[in-house]
């Protein structure tokens, strides 16, 4: 009796397994359906080890925890590359510019994290929509310079913009 209990007992905790995977996998879809980079945000949200866990206030808490370590991230590159001084004073300018977007950036995103917790939906979208353009402002102060490349922090800014935007879909599909 034990080994016929045991027999299908294994079968019935992968067919569970399977069942978990399949409905986190169709909430992320649900929670990155209207996402401008629909792709990044299944592929980032879904791939995180708290995903199969989460409800969709959770999904929006890894996506927004996907956006500060990203944003933390280019903050600590652009640190890194502050001490580089072979580095043209403009370029040295920008770099300090854009070194305190980023820093408010993470702030306005561990101002979301905090605003979800209480469930206020508006403040959160503000935050968000706020750490984007501060990087979006940090872009343009490269782009204003012609002596000044423009594309040392192009692909980073692109990728953090790209993560917030999906954090704002996920945060929409809250309410």
């Amino acid at each position: 009796m034990k080994a016929s209990a045991a027999a299908w007992l294994i079968p019935a905790f992968g067919l569970a397994l399977v069942a978990s995977a399949a409905s986190t996998k169709v909430l992320v879809e649900e929670a990155c359906l209207k996402a401008n980079y629909k792709e990044l945000c299944v592929s980032t949200i879904g791939s995180d080890p708290e995903a199969p866990s989460s409800d969709l206030p959770g999904l929006a808490m890894i996506a927004l925890r996907l956006g500060a370590a990203d944003a933390s991230s280019t903050s600590a590159f652009i640190l890194q590359s502050l001490n580089d001084t072979t580095l043209d004073p403009t370029v040295q300018q920008c770099l300090a510019d854009c070194s305190d977007y980023y820093l408010d950036a993470v702030q306005q995103l561990d101002n979301c994290v905090a605003a979800l917790t209480v469930k206020a939906l508006g403040d959160a979208r503000e935050w968000i929509e706020t750490a984007i353009e501060d990087v979006s402002v940090c872009e343009q102060g490269f782009k204003q310079h012609a002596s000044v490349n423009p594309t040392m922090l192009s692909a980073r800014n692109e990728m953090f913009r790209k993560l917030a935007d999906n954090a704002l879909t996920v945060v929409n599909a809250l309410h």
